[in-house]
């Protein structure tokens, strides 16, 4: 298994894997205002939805994890249960612990968590797809210099040249491990200093 560590901004990265601070507050904005949206709807609507009031939700939870990610969309899933318990299950303004209340919530909740594993599980099927998409275009760019007849100090060159590019990183570089002396010598760099 290779893993790409990107060097960005004096911090290193595992590729992919980091959200910007605003970045985090945006997605989990999304969730919070989904379901407050969900709510407001619901309320006005209520006339004619009662006494369902999940579709909407669910509909909050969906938006949640579709834009934001399965962490906000399980926030999402939580503050909907709560919301819809608190505010249009009968006694409402309050939260009973009974078992027809427990009953909703827990298909309510199930569904939610089933619409959030299944986009979870598109995301990462995506990120796969991107990943592999990637190596090949790498594969290809180097299979075609290494035909042109580059000799291997060019051609390891162009490999990390092409790592870093392919990866969007401001460097990059390639190790020489050797077993007889148990050290590591620098073949190739990008970037590096």
């Amino acid at each position: 298994t290779y893993e790409a560590w990107v060097i960005e901004d004096g911090k290193v990265w595992m590729s992919g894997s980091h959200w910007q601070g605003k970045d985090v507050l945006r997605r989990y904005g999304v969730a919070v205002l989904s379901v407050a949206v969900a709510f407001a709807l619901t309320q006005a609507l209520w006339p004619w939805v009662a006494p369902h009031p999940t579709p909407l939700f669910l509909a909050a939870v969906m938006l949640s994890a579709l834009y934001a990610g399965l962490g906000p969309s399980l926030v999402a899933t939580a503050l909907a249960a709560l919301v819809v318990d608190y505010f249009f299950i009968p006694p409402t303004s309050g939260i009973e612990l009974s078992v027809d209340n427990a009953v909703r919530t827990g298909i309510f909740v199930a569904v939610a968590l089933l619409i959030s594993w299944i986009d979870a599980a598109r995301r990462r099927a995506e990120a796969e797809l991107r990943r592999q998409a990637m190596q090949q275009a790498a594969v290809a760019e180097l299979g075609q210099r290494a035909l042109s007849g580059a000799h291997i100090s060019g051609l390891l060159d162009n490999a990390v040249s092409v790592l870093a590019r392919r990866l969007d990183a401001e460097s990059a570089v390639l190790w020489e491990f050797s077993p007889e002396g148990n050290s590591l010598a620098l073949r190739s760099s990008v970037g590096w200093t």
